[in-house]
């Protein structure tokens, strides 16, 4: 018996999901909006932890987040001609 000579290896993809988020902050007593994207699946807690964290403002406070969520590929030569070699 002989096998086929697929091979599914030549590919390399991942699924990439970035986190746009709004809400608001505080500054001198007067409220402003917020928006920021995040790389990730965040929630709206997760977002206003990491929000607070990086701009150092503990008055922010994310109500919405939405999702945008796609898969990319590309052949495993492509990968290979563009990534970065790290050792």
């Amino acid at each position: 018996m002989e096998w086929a000579q697929i091979d599914y290896r030549k590919r390399i993809g991942r699924t990439i999901a970035l986190s746009r988020c709004s809400g608001q902050m505080v500054h001198d007593g007067e409220f402003f909006d917020v928006c920021e994207e995040l790389p990730g699946r965040f929630t709206p807690e997760r977002a206003t932890r990491k929000l607070r964290r990086e701009l150092n403002d503990e008055s922010i406070t994310i109500n919405h987040v939405e999702i945008e969520s796609h898969y990319y590929s590309m052949t495993l030569e492509e990968f290979m001609t563009h990534a970065d070699i790290t050792a």
